[in-house]
């Protein structure tokens, strides 16, 4: 628990039309636009609550590293793409106000539909 709720009372999908953002413990975390919610937990332990989600979307992974490259380095938010290879790619990210608040980023296209794996960690 943490500030008196449950780790999956933190989590909180915004469906309206689109999902444009999840807000993840408060910190508004983009998800790419058009995507399908496949999976997601959330894990809580040590003072750290840990989300897990996944989506899947018919566009090519370089549109999605595209949209996470922009969205994510604006604003409060800072990117770093890295483990780039054909039809998948991986990338960190994290607050600039507060880097306790951040993730691990992935997609993969190799199945012949976009992945895209996100896992969020808020302390």
């Amino acid at each position: 628990m943490k500030g008196g709720l449950a780790a999956d009372q933190l989590l909180e999908l915004v469906l309206a039309g689109d999902v444009a953002r999840v807000a993840v413990g408060g910190q508004d975390v983009p998800i790419y636009t058009g995507a399908r919610l496949t999976a997601g937990a959330a894990f809580a332990a040590n003072g750290q609550t840990t989300w897990g989600m996944e989506w899947e979307t018919l566009d090519t992974v370089d549109k999605v590293q595209a949209f996470y490259a922009g969205k994510l380095s604006q604003g409060d938010w800072t990117v770093q793409i890295g483990g780039v290879v054909s039809g998948a790619f991986s990338a960190t990210f994290s607050r600039k106000s507060n880097s306790k608040f951040g993730g691990i980023l992935g997609a993969d296209e190799t199945s012949g539909v976009t992945k895209i794996s996100l896992s969020f960690v808020s302390a």
